[in-house]
């Protein structure tokens, strides 16, 4: 798989599309054998993308139960998966708190003021 790998970063640096499409197929498919092998299913690496929602808060999680986390964002459900959808409801309010932070930054005070 690290061969593989590398050739992939080689392709992407490359001009020709098809190169790269075809070294990610070709990784792929040594990708597909390694998880045959180990018993692991495309729902298992699912389930681990889906941890990694949330600005990479279940992973810090799962690392580290100690920490206390705040996640902020747009409201997702089934993240990384066929039926993944946005709450658009929830995108104008999330813009409107990043500019509003970003502003009182930008005027030297406190986030929290």
């Amino acid at each position: 798989l690290g061969e593989e790998a590398t050739e992939i970063v080689i392709a992407a640096k490359n001009p020709n599309p098809n190169e790269i499409v075809y070294e990610i197929s070709d990784y792929l498919y040594h990708l597909m054998v390694v998880m045959a092998e180990k018993g692991i299913t495309w729902e298992d690496v699912a389930e681990e993308l889906a941890l990694h929602a949330g600005l990479e808060c279940g992973w810090h999680i799962k690392k580290a139960p100690q920490l206390d986390m705040v996640s902020i964002g747009v409201t997702t459900r089934d993240i990384h998966s066929p039926k993944e959808r946005l709450d658009l409801t929830t995108v104008v309010p999330q813009v409107r708190l990043v500019m509003e932070t970003l502003h009182k930054i930008a005027q030297g005070k406190s986030a929290l003021q």
